[in-house]
């Protein structure tokens, strides 16, 4: 009698146990969901001020790449950084600043853009083996990614796009004929996702 009692617990135990698991797969998800809406959110908002303050964000990022450039000289005399992974991030850097010189358009065929894009590829993969072989520590590596390799190719992504004219507005700002390109992309899952009300039309 009592081993059937304990067979019964240890089953239900089982039961709750499996339950458990797939509610936190679920809650997992929908976390996981919630984060990425949420990042879509702030890169959306981010996109509309760089559309809004074209100069002012060239401005802040070639302040950035410049701030970035000497990060990466001080971290490479006086912390002991790998001098060539060092290098390829300063040349990387150089590849980010010619963007600015047409910022904030864009062309995919573009040399230049090309160039960045391959330099981001190599120097992330650089920093990954060096970082690694480091044995830094995974809090490290982020923080190391999100300032000095992340921080500038992304406020590029935010505000770039592929298109070759400027309209004049007021205040002295240039504004953009088109959106930039991650906004175009945004606004097109969103219309996918929840069409605005006024699309849908009652016949």
């Amino acid at each position: 009698r009592y081993s059937t009692g304990a067979f019964r617990c240890a089953s239900g135990f089982g039961k709750m146990a499996a339950t458990l698991t797939a509610i936190t797969y679920i809650s997992g998800y929908l976390v996981l969901l919630f984060l990425a809406l949420c990042l879509a959110s702030g890169l959306y908002y981010l996109a509309e001020l760089a559309e809004e303050y074209t100069i002012l964000t060239r401005r802040i990022l070639g302040y950035s790449i410049w701030a970035i450039g000497v990060l990466h000289i001080i971290l490479a005399i006086f912390e002991g950084f790998s001098v060539a992974a060092s290098l390829l991030s300063l040349l990387t850097l150089v590849a980010y600043w010619q963007l600015l010189g047409t910022f904030p358009f864009v062309s995919v065929g573009d040399l230049k853009f090309i160039l960045a894009i391959v330099l981001f590829l190599a120097e992330n993969t650089v920093w990954v083996l060096t970082l690694r072989s480091a044995k830094a520590r995974l809090v490290e590596v982020l923080a190391f990614f999100a300032l000095l390799v992340w921080s500038v190719p992304l406020g590029l992504f935010v505000s770039l796009t592929f298109d070759d004219a400027v309209l004049p507005s007021t205040g002295g700002q240039p504004r953009k004929s088109k959106p930039s390109t991650l906004k175009s992309i945004l606004s097109w899952a969103q219309s996918s996702v929840a069409p605005r009300r006024e699309d849908h039309k009652l016949f």
